[in-house]
């Protein structure tokens, strides 16, 4: 199980300067002008936060914080990324949400296997509702 630190950028009503600080902080390519504002590209933007902090004019603000979670990831001979799920989760529901994950794996796994490898064979919809996130 993964946590990434998540902030989720929104515009605000405060003048735009044109700076493009916040276009140059997103190594992702998600803040562009348009229209005298910037305009975040949801499908681009990873909630990384750094077009909040660059913006020097509170244009652009943090709407929601929280964290992204990843499972089943592993290094080793066999690498594998780990699958996202779907959403921002507040900070108070991520131990209740890490222990369903665990109660998952505990009751599903066969001899030791690792949670990727499980995840790999069963549905990722039928593991989402069983941890209550579908």
């Amino acid at each position: 199980v993964g946590l990434i630190g998540a902030s989720v950028p929104e515009v605000t009503d405060e003048e735009c300067t044109q700076c493009e600080a916040c276009v140059e902080a997103c190594k992702e390519g998600a803040v562009k002008l348009e229209g005298g504002h910037p305009v975040i590209l949801p499908k681009s933007c990873l909630y990384c936060g750094a077009c909040i902090s660059a913006c020097p004019t509170g244009t652009l603000k943090e709407k929601e914080a929280g964290y992204r979670i990843l499972v089943g990831g592993k290094l080793g001979r066999h690498p594998r990324l780990g699958q996202e799920l779907p959403g921002i989760f507040p900070p108070h529901t991520v131990l209740e949400l890490i222990e369903k994950i665990v109660s998952y794996y505990m009751a599903h796994s066969e001899g030791g296997e690792r949670l990727g490898t499980l995840l790999e064979k069963r549905d990722m919809e039928e593991f989402l509702k069983e941890i209550g996130k579908k």
